[in-house]
């Protein structure tokens, strides 16, 4: 497995930590490959083979995150399976040279049509995000972008809401599931929405997207709710469907309107984002182009 940073907590990085552990847990043996190499990989991934020189052996498969890291490993023999998680972002672009494409959204694969793309969800372990013994009472702000977060701690203010923060830069945290069992609701973006409605949290979906002008906007989705999410995820809960502009007003008054716990988030997860389903999915697009 590869990705294009191992040393900071980032979306990628925990998507590979929750994928490398599940294929070790089916009985698979598991390398990690990254030109950085530093905290994230110590602090998570101590069970794996981490590295940051390329390895000189052949593999079965090659799971790739980021298309650099599918350039940098050309020369090694085995099935590469090239996963892009964002439709725009440099890295994310896909190239050729891979075997099989994946992606975790049709979004994605939409914006990218002369590529064979199967889409297979952001995988979640339904067994470190949960819902928690007791009733939580505050808000988690989990965000990478320092002005969301203020924006988000003013309008918890307005609203009347305590709130804790977990920012890849301020507030790092490497058990994220920890802060979502004190919480009953999560602001987010991503695939920490579905660790959030794993632990049967309410979510409000807000991300900062770029204006077009060389700066960046906030934009929300609002509430996930079993009547949209199944729409929201397929722009991966980003912000991009509902594409509305809030400012702290907007979010306090969504705040307002929250009815209470919801308890059909994990049902939704485990349908439909299990990572021990997810890395089946993986492994079978290895089967079938064998067996082609």
């Amino acid at each position: 497995m590869t990705n294009i940073d191992l040393s900071e907590i980032g979306g990628t990085q925990t998507w590979t930590e929750a994928m490398a552990k599940e294929l070790l847990r089916q009985g698979h043996e598991v390398t990690l490959w990254s030109p950085r190499v530093g905290e994230f990989a110590e602090e998570r991934l101590s069970d794996f083979v981490v590295t940051d020189a390329l390895p000189i052996q052949s593999f079965d498969v090659c799971l790739v995150n980021h298309n650099m890291c599918l350039n940098a490993i050309r020369p090694i023999s085995g099935h590469k399976i090239l996963t892009c998680h964002g439709p725009s972002h440099v890295l994310e672009r896909p190239i050729p040279g891979a075997d099989g494409y994946v992606a975790v959204s049709e979004e994605i694969a939409q914006a990218y049509p002369s590529f064979d793309f199967t889409v297979i969800r952001n995988g979640i372990d339904l067994e470190r995000f949960k819902p928690p013994q007791d009733d939580p009472d505050k808000v988690l702000i989990a965000t990478k972008n320092a002005e969301i977060q203020r924006m988000c701690e003013e309008a918890c203010g307005l609203a009347g809401y305590s709130y804790i923060q977990a920012n890849y830069q301020s507030h790092p945290t490497y058990e994220i599931e920890k802060l979502m069992a004190e919480s009953s609701i999560v602001i987010t973006s991503g695939r920490a929405v579905y660790e959030s409605l794993a632990c049967n949290n309410s979510v409000v979906v807000l991300s900062n997207r770029p204006d077009g002008y060389g700066g960046w906007v906030v934009r929300a989705d609002g509430w996930a709710t079993p009547h949209n999410i199944h729409h929201l995820h397929q722009r991966n809960c980003s912000g991009r469907t509902n594409n509305m502009q809030w400012g702290s007003m907007e979010l306090a008054d969504s705040l307002n309107d929250w009815e209470g716990p919801e308890t059909w988030g994990r049902d939704f997860v485990t349908e439909h984002h299990d990572i021990r389903q997810q890395a089946r999915q993986y492994l079978s697009l290895v089967e079938e182009e064998v067996v082609a």
